[in-house]
Formats: C-alpha cells, sequence, structure tokens
C-alpha cells in the first residue's frame, strides 16, 4: 500500500451508517491510500461516530444542517483543492471500490489525459451484475463495448467516450474543477451529476468510462422500493428535478428547450387520454413547471455562468449575488 497524497476521495454522507464502514474499508484496503473527506449532511445517525471511531484518518467536515448533495461535494472539492489535490475521486456513500480501483482509473487517465472526467464500471452491491442505472445509460458507449467483446476484443482495458454516468464514482483532475467549476446550487438533490455534465460536453470535454476499473454500488433494493412507493410528493420532486436539468441545459438554446418542453407536456396530456399515464403523474408535472418556471429569472442568470465556466461556485462570496431556489 502506498500513500497517494495528490489525491483526494470526496464522500458526501447523510445517515449513511448502514454502508459507511464498508465504503471506508475498501478505500483504506486499496493498492494506494487517498486522503479521505467526509463531508456529513448533519446525519441523525451513527455515521459520524463510525467514521471518527474506525477511520481516524478521515478528515470529516461536519454541516450543522442538510446542504444537499452537490453542495456539500463543492465544500469538500473546495478543502481538498486547498490542501493541494491534483486529482479528486468523488463516490457515493453506498459505494464500495475493489482494491485496485483508484490507481487503475489513476494510470488509465494518465494515458488519456484528453477525458475530463473518467469513471469505472458501476457493478450492483454484489458485484454479481451491473448496476441497473449503470447499464441504463450506457447508450453508444455500451455498443462499441458489445461491439469488442463479439470481435474478441474483450480483454483489451480501454476507455470508451460516454454522454452520461452517474456521479457515484467519478474521477476528476483538477483541471477540470478549474475549466468548469463545481456543482450548481441550484440542485438539492439529484440532477447536478446530469448538470455538471452538460457543461462539460458545452467546453468540449470528453467523458470516458474505463473498463478495467470496478466498483460496487449498493442500491439496488431501493431503486426497486422507489419504483414501488412513487407519493405525490415523490413525483413532483422528481419532476422538478428533471425539468430543471433540462432548463439549465447549456448546450440547447431557451427556444429549443421550450419546443421540447410543449412537446413533453403534450405527450403527457395524450399519454393520460390513451390511460398510460394517470392523472397523479400528470399533476405533479404541471405542479414541476409552476415551481420552476417561477424562478425563470434565477434559471437564466445560472445558464449565463455556467457559459462561461471558469471555476464558478469556486468561491461563495464572488458569486454570492447568484440566487438560490429555496
Amino acid at each position: 500500500m502506498t500513500k497517494e497524497n495528490s489525491v483526494y476521495v470526496i464522500i458526501v454522507t447523510y445517515n449513511g451508517e448502514k454502508w459507511i464502514e464498508s465504503c471506508l474499508r475498501s478505500i483504506y484496503n486499496g493498492t494506494i491510500i487517498p486522503n479521505v473527506i467526509v463531508v456529513d449532511n448533519c446525519s441523525k445517525d451513527g455515521t459520524v461516530h463510525i467514521i471518527s471511531s474506525k477511520f481516524p484518518d478521515s478528515i470529516i467536515l461536519k454541516m450543522v444542517s442538510n446542504k444537499g448533495f452537490g453542495s456539500a461535494n463543492n465544500i469538500g472539492i473546495q478543502e481538498a483543492i486547498k490542501r493541494g489535490a491534483e486529482y479528486l475521486f468523488l463516490m457515493n456513500q453506498d459505494v464500495y471500490l475493489f482494491p485496485d480501483t483508484i490507481q487503475k482509473l489513476l494510470n488509465a487517465h494518465k494515458c488519456s489525459e484528453e477525458y475530463w472526467l473518467m469513471s469505472p464500471i458501476h457493478l450492483n452491491g454484489n458485484g454479481k451484475d451491473l448496476d441497473q442505472r449503470f447499464k441504463d445509460n450506457l447508450r453508444e458507449c455500451g455498443v462499441e463495448m458489445l461491439r469488442d467483446f463479439l470481435l474478441q476484443k474483450g480483454n483489451e482495458k480501454r476507455v470508451y467516450g460516454a454522454q452520461y454516468v452517474n456521479g457515484a464514482a467519478w474521477l476528476l483532475p483538477k483541471k477540470t474543477i478549474h475549466e468548469i467549476g463545481l456543482f450548481d446550487p441550484l440542485f438539492f438533490l439529484y440532477g447536478e451529476d446530469d448538470n455538471y455534465l452538460h457543461r462539460i460536453h458545452f467546453k468540449k470535454g470528453k467523458v470516458g468510462i474505463y473498463t478495467g476499473a470496478y466498483i460496487m454500488h449498493d442500491r439496488e433494493n431501493r431503486l426497486k422500493s422507489n419504483l414501488k412507493n412513487k407519493t405525490l410528493e415523490k413525483l413532483i420532486f422528481l419532476e422538478k428535478n428533471k425539468l430543471l436539468v433540462r432548463l439549465l441545459n447549456i448546450n440547447n438554446n431557451l427556444p429549443r428547450i421550450i419546443s421540447l418542453e410543449a412537446a413533453i407536456l403534450f405527450a403527457a396530456i395524450y399519454g393520460l387520454l390513451r390511460g398510460k399515464l394517470i392523472i397523479v403523474e400528470l399533476y405533479a408535472i404541471i405542479i414541476s413547471y409552476g415551481m420552476i418556471l417561477s424562478k425563470a429569472w434565477s434559471i437564466k442568470k445560472h445558464r449565463k455562468v455556467c457559459r462561461i465556466g471558469s471555476a464558478f461556485y469556486m468561491n461563495k462570496n464572488k458569486h454570492s449575488h447568484l440566487p438560490t431556489l429555496s
């Protein structure tokens, strides 16, 4: 095991006592040992006690309130850069690494520095299958991976370009933070990774998935539970986030976004009439429009700043004029 002082792992925790010990142990059992910063979003369970008692080398930043996922990551990233980080590895509290995950990603990136963000392959919690959401989002690089496998190139570990890969395990060189900035604080939870990738693509940066490194994401049971138990409150929250992602996508201009939203609303009404959408789902969509569009000025302002990039949101005071959606 080698200490790697230029690499910082950032983990945001919130009531994560079920996973955090396995998560941190997988890091400290690695072939290289990075620095670890945990940003705790005011957990009410034993998360902080587990970290401080069993992993005293970890840096714990305790929030006095829940800052949300993106903003808490921003705090951890800024702390890491202040301490000299050259690479940042963002991982969820329910993610477990293989011993060589970080080392392989670092080696792969040093040979492919044109990638502004690199992700490993995401397996499910027991490591026996791909994570369902990762599988759903493979898209074009999944076809390329399959082609290589069928042509018996499967033993060649390589980086595949991707449009999207969820933010459960991202390797970011410091250069990316300085080019793109941090997560947009308009997102409290969910959607901040979509938005960040949109901004990378806008700047012509490349996103890659490296097939030689793996993580396990222990969330399969919760995904199934969430599909079965969608309350109106959850539906509104999800629809609001999806709408915010679309409106803040700076790769599309506002006239195009408005036409797309009109088509989405028409399709939802048509789906209701055809019996393919229940009334509560349409209600959630309409309510989300009201909640988000009432903040149109804020969204326009953030779109403008997103286009500038150049480490925005790095200095809270510098951008204190930016509104938030509360």
